[in-house]
C-alpha cells in the first residue's frame, strides 16, 4: 500500500530546472522502488511521460503522468501536477520552488484497488557546472493518503541528487537518485533516467 509514496519519491519531474525553467518534454525510466535498499528481489521499474511550460523567465507549469510496476504486488498509474518559480542567485546557480498535487490508482494482485492522492511541497538548487553539464539536488515534503481503511496519511521527507548532460540546445540526458524516509516504511531507492527535448 506504501508504492504510492514511492511514485512521489521517484517521478516528480525530473528535478530542479535545468537553468532557467524551461519548456519541455521527457520520457523517463525508473528502476528500484519501495523498499529497494532492504534487499527485496521483487521486480519494481516504470514508465513516466513528464513536461513543462514555462510562462515567463521566472515561473513554470507542468505535469507527469506514468506508470509504476511491482511484478508481484500491484500496478500503479498516477498523474501529477505542478508549478513553481525559479529564483537566479547567481548567473550559473538557480533555486526552485515547486507545488504539486499527485493522484493515483492502484490495482492489487489480490483484486482490490485504491485511489491514493498527495500534496508536495519541494525546494530544488541546481548549479551549470559547464555548458553542457548541470548537477542539481532537491528536497521535498509530502503529506499522503493511501486510500486505506485505516488511518494511513503519512508525511513523507524526500531528497535526490543528480546532473544533466546537453548534447545540443534542445536535447540532453539527466539522472537523478532518489532517497527519503518516512514514519512507516523506512528508505525508499529510485534511479531515474530522463531524456528531454526543450523547446
Amino acid at each position: 500500500m506504501k508504492s504510492f509514496v514511492f511514485m512521489i519519491f521517484g517521478m516528480a519531474m525530473s528535478g530542479a530546472a535545468l537553468a532557467a525553467p524551461s519548456t519541455h518534454v521527457e520520457f523517463a525510466y525508473i528502476l528500484g522502488g519501495e523498499n529497494n535498499s532492504r534487499g527485496g528481489n521483487e521486480e519494481k521499474s516504470g514508465f513516466e511521460f513528464a513536461g513543462a511550460y514555462a510562462f515567463d523567465e521566472h515561473w513554470y507549469v507542468g505535469g507527469v503522468i506514468g506508470s509504476y510496476d511491482r511484478r508481484n504486488t500491484a500496478d500503479n498509474d498516477y498523474i501529477n501536477a505542478n508549478g513553481g518559480y525559479v529564483f537566479s542567485l547567481t548567473p550559473k546557480i538557480n533555486l526552485t520552488a515547486e507545488g504539486g498535487l499527485w493522484f493515483g490508482e492502484q490495482k492489487n494482485n489480490n483484486g482490490t484497488k485504491t485511489d491514493p492522492r498527495a500534496i508536495e511541497a519541494k525546494a530544488g538548487l541546481d548549479t551549470m557546472i559547464s555548458d553542457k553539464f548541470a548537477l542539481f539536488g532537491t528536497f521535498s515534503i509530502v503529506r499522503g493518503d493511501l486510500d486505506t481503511p485505516v488511518n494511513d496519511d503519512l508525511s513523507n521527507f524526500i531528497w535526490s541528487l543528480g546532473g544533466a548532460y546537453s548534447f545540443t540546445d534542445r536535447i540532453s540526458l539527466n539522472v537523478k537518485l532518489v532517497n527519503g524516509v518516512n514514519g512507516v516504511n523506512g528508505q525508499d531507492e529510485v534511479l531515474r533516467i530522463a531524456g528531454r527535448w526543450t523547446f
